[in-house]
């Protein structure tokens, strides 16, 4: 993470060094607090997902180096701190977001799971 408002996440191809434009550039600006710097976002091969303090859950794709695309997005009742991908065999790729105490989870294409 780097602090700037709208590329958050920055990736870079090791074989080349640092010293040097990131390869990809993303994020999100969210109104209102800051960021913290405890906040996670999760990343499965090409997808990275960070939820943000307004309650926003946003599933990127940034296979496109030049103009990554937010594949999905949600939003809940609360400020989510960590984000992560898990496997399930009978749901497949999901997200799991916390915040406040609180653990939801999601499908792949940002759907809440219910009980």
């Amino acid at each position: 993470k780097v602090d700037h408002l709208d590329k958050q996440m920055v990736i870079y191809d090791t074989r080349q060094g640092f010293n040097r434009a990131p390869d990809v550039e993303f994020g999100y600006r969210h109104a209102g607090r800051k960021l913290s710097s405890y906040a996670r976002g999760g990343n499965l091969h090409s997808l990275f997902v960070k939820g943000y303090p307004d309650g926003k859950v946003l599933l990127w794709d940034f296979r496109n180096a030049k103009r990554p695309v937010v594949q999905s997005e949600t939003q809940i009742s609360v400020p989510v701190i960590h984000t992560a991908f898990w496997q399930d065999d009978s749901v497949g790729l999901s997200i799991v977001a916390f915040g406040s105490s609180h653990l939801f989870f999601f499908d792949g294409d940002m759907k809440l799971l219910e009980d």
